[in-house]
């Protein structure tokens, strides 16, 4: 094969998510990954919206079969004047309850491993061992194609209509496209992290939930991956990173767990993974937030963390990751089904998935400004949400990623919208010196509600006018099947008929 519709560059949730769906359209896709087998990777907690990906990818219930632990919500110890930690389950929301009422812990290397194997099984023509080393520029300066090695070493060319970069948050095509990488300075963190042999539980329900516990100048999380290996790592705020600078990551993680009156107990007695490997080091990595000032330029488009960084602390990695590729590929394959739709269809992709991280991100800036108490964010939650809910409730339908109510076909073929962007969108239109002074809590929270962040901002003006593929005013939706736009206006009425629509995003 000299040539194919879409080239994927990486490996992860985000390509292979890409690659399933470009294929499952009939459209060929080549998948590069530069390791002979996935790589080891931190990120080990899922949201329910795994659940919908699974559906529209056509992965089935192999996640199910897979054996991973089952995570049905959280632990959170989060500020200062709570001396206990407070569980949630994602069924208390009416909207999570049934099928969708759980997620997975999983061990990265077997998650990848199934996401790549169902991506060759629907049609892409996946190539492990190939690493890609140029872009290759046509006319006007689009991307037109690819030269890699191979598994063998040898140098070789692929020309394309697309090229997409899912190969994570070393890549640096961005550059080769003429993009800019910015970073976010407000969320400019370290991780320190390493592995036990197991350790203690929570009692059920909660005996998968990942334990996020706030400390002073860091927070810890605590995901069980199985009976006998539990991930455990701190995430080291700006004032607090000095120590790691002079004492070094070992002993900064033994100080700072000595301090932890939930995770700690839940592992004494449990030795750390020694030996190398995945597991058996304490590993390092600067989780230093950024965006990139465009997702897509003619023939390439950025897709996970090549595109898109944000902090880890709601488990938001892999719903990002899986949420670009699924954009993607429904604009891929509405422009090769259209040639004339390609810049209304990417300009689509980089709108909703600019819009998804940029939400994300405010909502993480307002939960650390509000480490203060946990009431807090509760009574912050119900004002973002409106009704006549409790404050609990309320903070409860936000970290589900269901703020806002979406319609029940939304978890029928795709993806959950992280509907807490959702509510931050109509909280930040609203006039918030009208709210009572209890829902106006410190002035970090209103600056992030009442200015129109860089983000934002960055999400209008870099994809520009957003022409629809039809006249104006007309609205894109997924297609029936969720891999492609079409125009709402175009739609079939009624919940069977074929031209039902997707809404996500």
């Amino acid at each position: 094969m000299n040539s194919c519709d879409a080239v994927v560059i990486g490996g992860g949730p985000a390509g292979a998510v890409a690659a399933s769906i470009i294929a499952r359209r009939g459209n060929s896709v080549v998948l590069f990954e530069r390791e002979s087998q996935p790589a080891y990777k931190i990120g080990e907690s899922l949201l329910p919206s795994i659940h919908g990906v699974a559906n529209l990818i056509g992965l089935g219930d192999e996640l199910d079969r897979a054996g991973f632990v089952i995570k049905r919500g959280g632990t959170l110890k989060w500020g200062p004047r709570r001396s206990d930690p407070w569980n949630f389950l994602f069924a208390s929301s009416p909207l999570l309850q049934g099928p969708t009422s759980y997620s997975y812990q999983v061990e990265r290397r077997k998650f990848d491993q199934i996401l790549l194997e169902n991506a060759s099984r629907v049609g892409a023509d996946v190539r492990l061992g190939c690493r890609v080393t140029e872009l290759l520029h046509g006319r006007e300066g689009r991307v037109v194609g690819v030269s890699y090695t191979d598994e063998r070493g040898t140098l070789k060319t692929l020309r394309t209509r697309f090229v997409v970069d899912g190969s994570g948050h070393t890549s640096r095509l961005y550059a080769a496209a003429g993009g800019t990488r910015i970073p976010i300075p407000e969320l400019k963190n370290v991780a320190v992290f390493t592995y036990f042999e197991g350790g203690g539980r929570l009692p059920a329900p909660y005996n998968g939930n990942v334990v996020s516990e706030a400390l002073d100048g860091c927070w810890m999380w605590h995901i069980p991956l199985s009976e006998s290996l539990t991930s455990v790592g701190l995430v080291l705020l700006p004032p607090t990173q000095a120590t790691l600078r002079d004492l070094g990551p070992e002993r900064t993680y033994d100080l700072m767990l000595a301090q932890s009156r939930v995770i700690g107990p839940l592992l004494a007695g449990t030795p750390r993974v020694r030996g190398g490997g995945d597991y058996g080091k304490v590993r390092v990595r600067r989780d230093f937030s950024y965006t990139t000032d465009r997702f897509w330029f003619d023939g390439l488009a950025l897709i996970g963390d090549a595109a898109c960084f944000v902090d880890p602390v709601f488990s938001t990695g892999v719903h990002l990751a899986t949420y670009s590729g699924i954009l993607v590929g429904r604009s891929i394959n509405t422009a090769l089904a259209n040639e004339d739709d390609e810049r209304a269809a990417f300009a689509e992709f980089e709108y909703r998935y600019r819009r998804e991280f940029s939400y994300v991100y405010q909502f993480l800036r307002a939960w650390y400004d509000l480490n203060n108490d946990w009431k807090d964010v509760f009574r912050v939650a119900r004002g973002m949400i409106g009704g006549a809910e409790t404050d609990e409730d309320a903070f409860l339908r936000l970290v589900a990623g269901l703020g806002s109510p979406e319609p029940a076909s939304a978890w029928d073929i795709g993806i959950a919208v992280n509907s807490m962007a959702l509510a931050l969108e109509a909280v930040a239109a609203s006039e918030t010196d009208a709210w009572p002074d209890e829902l106006v809590l410190n002035a970090g929270f209103r600056e992030v509600l009442r200015e129109s962040s860089q983000l934002q901002r960055m999400a209008a003006s870099s994809v520009g006018e957003r022409r629809p593929l039809a006249p104006a005013g007309a609205k894109l939706l997924a297609t029936a099947d969720g891999l492609a736009w079409q125009l709402e206006s175009a739609l079939e009425a009624g919940p069977t008929g074929a031209g039902r629509a997707n809404r996500i995003g």
